[in-house]
């Protein structure tokens, strides 16, 4: 049905460039126009997604423990760092095992610190409510070299059901 283009242009609030681009979209054969911003290949600054699995793999090295008393208060999945470190160190040990490959690219504490915050649910030092003799035992005593199998079986078994019964 043939429209009036200038009620037509008013009506949807196009201007008269953006319906001679579709038209011209349409004669080639694009029925669908896709929207192309932002899809260009030259981002000279992009990180390289192999710098974050980097990242993301150093961080996860370190070992974690989880909290005994803030288990019900806390996310499930949140895990706790040991207090000697922070942020800033963890990025430096970063920066030193990168130097050792030396044909890795460096990256920055904003986007070490980034991935930490966005991508981790971590928390650095201990919790304020954590701390639970009998579970220190426990730990101990499964720590022990000479534990026969069955003796490990059996603390395990015990801790587990502590840790069940809070």
């Amino acid at each position: 049905m043939p429209v009036c283009k200038k009620t037509f242009l008013n009506l949807y609030g196009v201007t008269k460039k953006r319906i001679e681009v579709l038209v011209s979209k349409v004669k080639r054969g694009i029925i669908v126009p896709i929207d192309g911003r932002g899809k260009h290949m030259n981002s000279p600054n992009k990180i390289s997604d192999e710098i974050k699995d980097m990242i993301m793999q150093h961080i996860g090295s370190f070992p974690t423990y989880e909290s005994h008393y803030s288990r019900n208060v806390l996310p499930e999945d949140t895990r706790f760092l040991d207090s000697s470190l922070s942020i800033s160190k963890m990025y430096e040990l970063f920066i030193i095992e990168q130097q050792r490959q030396n044909d890795r690219e460096e990256c920055n504490e904003w986007l070490y610190r980034s991935i930490f915050n966005t991508r981790f649910s971590l928390k650095i030092g201990q919790p304020k409510l954590d701390c639970c003799d009998r579970c220190e035992k426990f730990q101990i005593r499964l720590k022990d070299p000479l534990l026969s199998h069955e003796n490990r079986a059996k603390i395990e078994e015990e801790f587990e059901l502590h840790r069940i019964q809070g």
